[in-house]
């Protein structure tokens, strides 16, 4: 490879880098149907390198060949017999295999409107005639090159995709799954639905429940500060702990303080997590919590008649200090009692200072929902009505958790 060819490379990947192609093993066909002028860009490419050529006398072979070799480069006159350059350009972005092929008109054309139709009908570039070859030895190299970076750029991303869908598939299995759920219900007189969307495919909420014993229930929501890779690590970790054992949980601040003695040790600096924990003990119809700075989460008790109220959600934020104080309360939570547990992202979208709901929304919401049996409607009619008001997918992550007290049948 010579020196003013090497000059056209971008260098990606560093000196030993892994982009070996060179733009001279491109495939590039020439359209024309003058053969001394296709004789003499075939003959000019040659001499600067390119071997992978082919030539076409017109639109109709240019189209037959285009399909089935794939050209990673097409350079055509504007003036053939048949197919007119304009309508070749439109047939090769019509068809899957070429729709993305750089095409290159050569054209005398010097009126502005017709040559902006040009580009309306699909060209990439045009190379005014006379051509001047250096010219069109630097666009046929441009071109190539854009073609290819766009080729690596798209399989990255493909691979990310996939790469991201099984994370997504990951995290959502640390959720409680419906199977989970059942056994639950079938343990405890609860009804349960939980909602999570991350905002970026993974994220960084995580809510889970699980026995105490045969008659009290563990109910948790923590939220990372952040999204995205970052934070769904840290919750893969968090979840690693959990899973193998806090030990005996007699209160929802001890549970807090184990989770925050943890993520003292893991987490670096300025990084942090939010929480609110609740022991349900079915037996004296209490609910006891701790807040690690979470949102206002709401209760429904139904021993009162003033529909959903707020929680404290005061506290230390999980991982900031390691020595934090976190406090029990206790509420009544008789059968027919709620608990709504949320993400900041629904009372902080589009952001904390401009809110399109606030806790008093959510409330009304729900209060407009508290007869109903199913936790799941209620989700469904909060979500529905979010989505109103705020149609654009949040920018944070978003997590729902209603639990119902179920009365006896």
């Amino acid at each position: 490879m010579t020196t003013a060819q090497h000059s056209f490379r971008p260098h990606l990947w560093g000196a030993n880098g892994g982009d070996s192609d060179d733009v001279c093993t491109a495939r590039v066909l020439i359209v024309e149907d003058d053969n001394r002028m296709r004789a003499t860009v075939a003959g000019c490419l040659r001499k600067h390198g390119f071997f992978n050529l082919d030539k076409a006398g017109d639109g109709a072979a240019a189209i037959e060949l285009a399909r089935q070799w794939n050209p990673e480069l097409v350079i055509t006159d504007l003036g053939l017999p048949d197919l007119d350059g304009f309508e070749l350009c439109r047939l090769l972005r019509s068809y899957p295999v070429t729709a993305s092929t750089p095409i290159l008109v050569t054209t005398g054309l010097d009126d502005v409107k017709r040559r902006a139709e040009v580009f309306e009908a699909g060209a990439s570039d045009i190379i005014t005639e006379p051509i001047h070859w250096p010219e069109l030895l630097a666009r046929v190299r441009i071109h190539i090159e854009r073609r290819r970076l766009i080729e690596r750029l798209s399989e990255v991303q493909r691979r990310l995709s996939e790469d991201m869908d099984q994370a997504r598939a990951m995290q959502e299995s640390l959720m409680p799954a419906c199977e989970d759920i059942r056994r639950l219900t079938n343990a405890f007189p609860i009804a349960l639905a939980g909602h999570c969307l991350p905002s970026i495919g993974i994220g960084g909420d995580l809510w889970g429940v699980r026995p105490v014993d045969t008659g009290r229930l563990l109910l948790f929501n923590v939220d990372f500060a952040g999204h995205g890779i970052g934070a769904a690590l840290n919750i893969f970790r968090l979840h690693s702990y959990i899973a193998s054992g806090l030990g005996q949980i007699e209160s929802p601040s001890q549970c807090l303080a184990h989770l925050n003695r943890y993520l003292c040790g893991m987490l670096p600096t300025g990084q942090y997590a939010t929480a609110f924990c609740a022991i349900i003990d079915f037996n004296t119809a209490m609910l006891r919590h701790a807040s690690a700075a979470s949102p206002a989460n709401l209760i429904l008790s139904a021993e009162r008649d003033d529909g959903f109220q707020p929680i404290d959600g005061t506290g230390f934020p999980l991982g900031v200090i390691r020595e934090a104080h976190y406090e029990d309360h206790s509420v009544s939570f008789g059968p027919g009692s709620k608990l709504f547990l949320f993400s900041d992202a629904l009372i902080e979208t589009p952001d904390p200072a401009n809110p399109v709901f606030a806790v008093d929304d959510l409330c009304r919401i729900l209060d407009a929902h508290k007869q109903d049996a199913r936790p799941e409607l209620e989700i469904d009619a909060l979500l529905t009505a979010f989505q109103a008001v705020s149609p654009d997918k949040p920018d944070d992550d978003l997590t729902l958790v209603m639990l119902h007290h179920r009365r006896s049948q």
